[in-house]
């Protein structure tokens, strides 16, 4: 019984450490202050999760089109190509996101810096709007998911849901980054 318990738990490691080296990597160099440092270039498509209520950034009707909406959804266990997402690392401390139906690449509508400015999907040329990074959202080691266009104010503009809500279709926003429930998303393996 005990070299059971001791194999079981020499293949639970040697699994753990096979499946979690590429999503726990070397820092990022170019990471700035508060930004989360997990490497992101060995690891493939992901689902963006909102963690407290659990859905995902979801491509609004399944759409392949340039211009639709990315919105909040039930993360779906199957049909659910429009809610994976493929972080492709840019060398810079940023990452696109690449939808796996689509192809396209989350981004910020009309490159706008102004608050509330919806999300939607277009070509990807890692133009900035495109370009994304975790910064940590508060000190339970909540991330939230900034981009990299410069901003008006102190802050960065980050993704939120707006209104706050768990409600299916509830609309993915930029907004200040702070530290509220509305801001907090994590990737999801793709199991």
């Amino acid at each position: 019984m005990k070299h059971r318990r001791v194999l079981a738990t020499i293949a639970a490691f040697v699994g753990l450490v096979a499946g979690g080296v590429a999503a726990v990597g070397p820092a990022h160099a170019a990471g700035g202050p508060g930004q989360d440092t997990q490497s992101l270039a060995p690891i493939g498509y992901r689902k963006i999760v909102h963690a407290i209520n659990g859905k995902c950034a979801d491509v609004s009707g399944m759409s392949t089109r340039a211009g639709a909406l990315i919105h909040l959804w039930k993360c779906e266990s199957s049909n659910d190509a429009n809610q994976y997402w493929l972080p492709s690392d840019l060398g810079d401390g940023t990452f696109t996101l690449r939808n796996l139906n689509s192809g396209l690449c989350m981004n910020v509508q009309g490159q706008s810096t102004r608050p509330g400015t919806l999300i939607d999907q277009q070509s990807c040329d890692s133009r900035t709007g495109e370009k994304w990074h975790w910064r940590i959202g508060d000190t339970l080691g909540h991330r939230v998911l900034e981009n990299s266009l410069p901003s008006p104010e102190r802050f960065g503009l980050c993704l939120v849901i707006s209104p706050y809500s768990a409600v299916n279709g509830a609309r993915i926003v930029t907004a200040e980054c702070a530290t509220t429930d509305a801001q907090f998303w994590r990737f999801q393996p793709d199991d």
